[in-house]
């Protein structure tokens, strides 16, 4: 259900800022890291560190986020970016 509800929202905003070009590695897609967080508060899980934890351990984690495993820090700043909007 979270997947469907935030694949059905406008993050244009936000999409603006993510590139997946040029050097360094590709940034997550914005809605992968809000379907995390938002799964995330859903399951008390609050701090980007614990969130980071069960994307290794979690089925849900790992569905939401095709395998992949973003750095805590990489939530942690999504979140900051994007508190305000």
């Amino acid at each position: 259900m979270v997947s469907e509800a935030v694949d059905a929202l406008d993050l244009s905003s936000a999409e603006a800022a993510f590139h997946s070009q040029g050097p360094g590695a590709s940034a997550y897609p914005p809605k992968l890291l809000l379907k995390l967080l938002i799964y995330g508060y859903l399951r008390q899980r609050f701090s980007s560190r614990r969130i980071r934890e069960a994307c290794r351990e979690d089925l849900t984690f790992l569905w939401l986020s095709p395998l992949t495993q973003p750095k805590h820090s990489t939530i942690a700043a999504f979140r900051q970016q994007h508190l305000s909007v």
